[in-house]
């Protein structure tokens, strides 16, 4: 599921900050996993998708959301 994978890699990022990640990539990471979130609910009224699903429709509709 997309947003498991997402919190998962957020927590490894969050462990690496002052080591190999600077804190503000950490904050935008959260920043993009909250616009996944929101676009989940506002497109497919989820919390999460599979990652099979995800596609070229996806993509273009969340790069058009998100504009």
């Amino acid at each position: 599921m997309l947003i498991d994978i997402f919190k998962e890699h957020n927590k490894k990022v969050a462990t690496l900050v002052g080591k190999e990640y600077a804190a503000g990539t950490s904050i935008r990471y959260q920043t993009s996993l909250k616009h996944n979130q929101e676009y989940l609910q506002w497109q497919y009224k989820a919390s999460d998708i599979d990652t099979k699903k995800i596609g070229h429709d996806f993509i273009t509709n969340y790069e058009f959301y998100r504009r």
